[in-house]
């Protein structure tokens, strides 16, 4: 099985690194860093963040990003005006911590809710302990749409970390972070933490590589080979997918790092798969150059290919310190292709592949559906003519003369198996 999977991981990745490419959308209204941004049903959201250290300006802006027509449009302003490294779950609208912005920073707990069908915030039951910036938070189980979890952050960075159950809108203690405290952690789905720094301090050099996840109350390292381990970061933007069978891949994109012993902008992309037992890929540079405190907003797109839109943020440093020195209105998309398929096994829905002289063979039990097989690249274009069965046929062969990777999709009724493979 781990060579089946191993195979199937190294042709996972091939296919990602072929299959990705970015779009410059619409720029964001004020070039800002540190603002906050959620996903609500497919709306995406866009508030808050500084757009000047010296002297300081806050941004209390908020605004949707229309995906048909590709411009910004000014939402109902936040109650809590402009708001500095706030965290937030980009599933459902809440905005927990931060800091106010007027001449200085005010870290804060407080807690709110954005309403998208009436364009309204409502403050909620405010996070446990002192006010705190550059916090993370995630979505796990136990848990619905509207309940995630958050934690850490501060100066000098914090442990503890909490559930948010919004039926009875309370914060629940849960198991404390191992390690240090930190601020600016890498979060990804299923509460899978790590990396951020333990002080923001411009006297802090120090980025951590540690990660953790969190099950029933309790925390244990990953067993994977984690992006931190590569190169070391905080405040990167990040998400990972996970498909029906429980696969993930995580991607990471730039952050604040280290480079030559010094705070520095990073400027490239890493993704691990979760159940690949491979070390993190690199997926290239990012096309506007070094970003950190970014939002990240991932968007499903279609069974092939996946999308994120990454932007605003901070692409340069007050030498020496960790304080922004330029700040980015930057807004791009980024699709690849593949991030949806997981590492399957080679059979699912009753349906089994071969390789045989040269040529893929599927088999599948017989079906009064219609049966329909298109062969794809790795950019997800349909390289073949479509072939369509009679359900009880049971069986198509596929030849590839041009050597390369290719996706097989069997589709039947509401039932669709995806088999990657390379030609020689």
């Amino acid at each position: 099985m781990r060579r089946t999977s191993l195979f199937t991981a190294l042709l996972f990745f091939s296919l990602l690194a072929n299959g990705q490419y970015w779009t410059p959308l619409a720029p964001y209204p004020v070039a800002v860093s540190g603002a906050y941004g959620f996903n609500i049903n497919g709306r995406l959201f866009v508030g808050g963040g500084i757009s000047s250290y010296d002297p300081l300006v806050g941004h209390a802006g908020f605004y949707e990003y229309l995906l048909d027509s590709d411009q910004w449009v000014a939402r109902a302003t936040p109650p809590f005006g402009a708001l500095y490294r706030a965290g937030a779950d980009q599933w459902s609208g809440h905005v927990v911590g931060g800091s106010h912005v007027d001449t200085a920073f005010h870290p804060t707990n407080e807690h709110w809710l954005y309403d998208a069908v009436n364009d309204a915030w409502s403050q909620k039951a405010s996070l446990p302990g002192p006010g705190r910036e550059g916090m993370t938070t995630a979505k796990g189980y136990p848990g619905g749409w509207l309940d995630y979890y958050a934690g850490l952050g501060g100066e000098p960075g914090m442990t503890d970390w909490y559930f948010y159950s919004s039926s009875i809108d309370q914060w629940i203690t849960e198991a404390d972070l191992p390690g240090p405290g930190r601020a600016g952690a890498l979060s990804f789905f299923l509460n899978y933490i790590g990396g951020g720094m333990p002080s923001t301090s411009d006297t802090a050099i120090i980025v951590l590589t540690d990660a953790f996840v969190y099950n029933s109350f309790s925390w244990s390292p990953p067993w994977l080979p984690t992006v931190l381990e590569a190169r070391p970061r905080a405040f990167a933007a990040c998400f990972a997918y996970i498909n029906y069978s429980g696969d993930g891949l995580e991607l990471v994109f730039g952050g604040l790092g280290l480079e030559a012993g010094a705070p520095a902008v990073l400027d490239d992309a890493l993704a691990t798969s979760g159940h690949s037992w491979l070390p993190p890929v690199q997926l290239g540079l990012l096309p506007f150059g070094p970003l950190a405190e970014a939002v990240a907003l991932y968007q499903p797109y279609t069974d092939d290919f996946e999308q994120l839109y990454l932007g605003t943020g901070t692409t340069s440093l007050i030498p020496g310190t960790w304080k922004a020195a330029t700040f980015s209105s930057t807004w791009w998309r980024y699709t690849a292709g593949g991030l949806s398929l997981g590492i399957e096994e080679q059979e699912q829905n009753n349906v089994t592949w071969s390789w045989q002289d040269g040529q893929v063979v599927l088999q599948w039990p017989a079906t009064t559906d219609r049966v329909e097989v298109d062969v794809l690249d790795v950019l997800g274009r349909i390289v073949q003519p479509t072939r369509r069965y009679d359900g009880r046929s049971m069986q198509a062969t596929i030849e590839m003369n041009t050597p390369g990777a290719y996706l097989v999709r069997w589709r039947s009724g509401d039932k669709q198996q995806v088999i990657r493979f390379v030609k020689p």
